[in-house]
């Protein structure tokens, strides 16, 4: 059958067909030690949801370890677009963490003896060259990953802290000097307790191209993210059924939208007319019927187009879209960088890119599958942020030691992974704890927090 019910039925027979493999998969021969992850690319009912059945009973009759990775491609990448759009370089951060052996890895630090436990504020504490950010309960088996904790919580023998470090050291781990985070802790804490409560600007984007039939879905992203006062400008040849919308699409407590119906040609005139010659960013879209490699070199088109308004504008934009190829984004980046004046800074999605690198990771490390889904598919929870230090109390010109950020963020119930700098482009991850940093105008921190707004009219 044809529209939504046979597209649901379709996803309902691979399941069945995956299940099935699986099950077939477990009757051969294979290393104890073997994982074996299957990756689900679009969203199904529960009801339909097969695998997880068959990895439990292979799980309860000591059978094989099968991970079921359910990564619904359109909407993690989707979410991605608002996140980056609205603070740049959360997708360069969330690359970096979710490559495998490429720099930083996710590690698990087993707590083994008795003494070794305590609270957790301590035991995050202990190491110099990695940032722990949460821990995995030996007894919670509903939720077992505890991300982002308070400092108060029990951490018993069994446990694993959850820390991100440099591949370089991850295998010989340095601990910290106690004296040294009992300084900088309570630095932070009269940091804190100082800091202005101005309101976080809201930021000015301009949607062009994006397929009216999913931009209700990008917008409901936009509304969980974006700061009070965000304006989204959406540039399309025809207006979305209204049905599909958010039903607020003007909340003076989150995004005012308006919308501009012409003919979308990519051209200098479509970006002067929409205002990127005064907004944050541009999010780029292209026809739901365009194939590799035409939407590749549209998207390119477009970022020079963008490139000339601003520049004549002498006005910096930030560039977010969506390709095929890992090459366009490359060609992309050369060419801004080649530039002696740029006013483009761009993040390219590569989709099928980051499913890879998700499923790369959980082969290496089955355990990091919850941390990643939280990180990355569930719309509720902690999420990867990266903020304006002065919004953790801190000032461009100043000298500090990472660990007097990490401790103002804990205070403000966040979780520290690093800083960028370049505006957020360029990230310094898993610092450590001792490194004194003078801070930079445009420093940025990296931050895993849980900051989205629920809205019940989404």
């Amino acid at each position: 059958g044809g529209g939504e019910g046979g597209a649901l039925q379709r996803r309902a027979r691979a399941e069945a067909l995956k299940a099935a493999t699986v099950a077939a998969m477990s009757t051969l021969r294979r290393s104890t030690n073997q994982n074996l992850v299957v990756q689900v690319p679009n969203e199904i009912p529960r009801k339909f949801q097969q695998l997880e059945a068959v990895s439990e009973l292979l799980s309860d009759g000591g059978g094989a370890a099968v991970q079921v990775v359910r990564i619904p491609e359109s909407k993690v990448v989707d979410r991605l677009v608002c996140q980056t759009a609205l603070q740049p370089g959360v997708l360069t951060c969330l690359k970096k963490t979710i490559r495998q052996g490429k720099g930083y890895a996710f590690v698990n630090i087993p707590v083994e003896r008795e003494e070794d436990g305590g609270s957790y504020g301590e035991l995050r504490r202990r190491f110099l060259d990695c940032v722990v950010i949460g821990y995995a309960s030996c007894s919670d088996k509903e939720q077992p990953l505890h991300l982002n904790p308070e400092d108060s919580d029990t951490v018993v023998p069994g446990d694993k802290l959850v820390a991100l470090a440099r591949v370089s050291v991850m295998d010989h781990l340095q601990a910290s000097q106690a004296e040294l985070l009992q300084q900088a802790a309570l630095r932070a804490m009269r940091r804190v307790a100082q800091m202005s409560t101005d309101a976080v600007p809201g930021k000015k984007v301009v949607v062009v191209g994006w397929p009216p039939d999913t931009l209700g879905d990008l917008l409901r992203g936009f509304k969980g993210f974006a700061p009070p006062g965000t304006t989204i400008t959406c540039v399309m040849p025809r207006l979305p059924d209204r049905h599909t919308l958010p039903k607020r699409l003007h909340d003076p407590d989150s995004i005012s939208v308006s919308f501009l119906e012409r003919e979308v040609t990519y051209s200098a005139e479509d970006f002067l007319a929409a205002g990127v010659e005064t907004c944050d960013t541009v999010v780029l879209g292209t026809p739901p019927n365009m194939s590799y490699p035409d939407n590749d070199s549209l998207v390119l088109s477009a970022m020079f187009q963008i490139q000339k308004v601003a520049a004549r504008a002498r006005h910096r934009v930030h560039v977010v879209a969506k390709a095929h190829s890992v090459n366009t984004k490359q060609v992309a980046r050369q060419f801004f960088e080649s530039l002696a004046n740029p006013h483009v800074s761009c993040e390219v999605i590569i989709p099928n890119q980051m499913t890879s690198a998700v499923l790369t990771q959980v082969l290496w490390q089955p355990s990091i599958i919850h941390l990643i889904t939280e990180l990355m598919v569930a719309s509720e929870g902690n999420e990867l942020y990266i903020l304006d230090i002065e919004q953790l109390g801190f000032h461009p010109g100043e000298k500090v030691i990472f660990a007097e950020i990490i401790e103002a963020g804990k205070l403000l119930q966040m979780s520290v992974l690093g800083l960028t700098r370049n505006g957020g482009l360029k990230p310094m991850l898993a610092v450590r704890a001792d490194a004194v940093l003078t801070l930079r105008p445009r420093d940025k921190v990296v931050v895993v927090a849980d900051l989205v707004t629920n809205d019940e009219d989404n």
